[in-house]
């Protein structure tokens, strides 16, 4: 919003919140507070990416999506990238957010060790079809991984 882009939200959680893409100050208000009412939630219908309703989005258009990632949402961000969206993925890491919560323990490392081969190579499949993945260690301020990953410029996906 402060470089002029047009903005818009979508939760995609609990419920279905559709913040209408739009400019300026008004707007980063009506962003700021729908996220501060948003919810977790455990609703079937938004289990997974494939029921997004992509009609909302204009050709092109960037799409931010933040979530843990499960094994299921790759293709689903595979083919949203291939209708020719630009996808921008920042999935906090439940796995070093979980292991920071536990003591030590060989069993518990072992397992972490195990997600997070599982977690890299999702991660590893999802880059590979060209789409920006930030692994965000939520010990870390989002300002700071944000100001660290986003310096660099994305990717750009060539013109068909």
């Amino acid at each position: 919003l402060d470089q002029g882009n047009r903005v818009g939200l979508l939760l995609y959680g609990n419920t279905l919140n559709w913040t209408y893409p739009g400019y300026g100050k008004l707007q980063r208000e009506r962003v700021l507070r729908a996220l501060a009412r948003a919810e977790l939630g455990d609703a079937p219908v938004f289990e997974d990416f494939d029921r997004i309703p992509t009609r909302l989005f204009p050709a092109r258009s960037q799409l931010i999506l933040i979530s843990p990632l499960k094994s299921r949402d790759r293709d689903v961000l595979r083919r949203l990238h291939a209708r020719g969206y630009q996808i921008l993925v920042i999935t906090p890491n439940p796995i070093l957010f979980e292991r920071q919560a536990h003591g030590p323990g060989a069993a518990l490392d072992l397992a972490a060790r195990l997600a997070n081969l599982e977690r890299a190579t999702l991660l590893a499949d999802i880059r590979r079809a060209g789409i920006t993945v930030i692994d965000w260690d939520v010990a870390l301020p989002f300002h700071q991984l944000a100001d660290t990953a986003l310096s660099r410029p994305m990717p750009q996906r060539g013109m068909v």
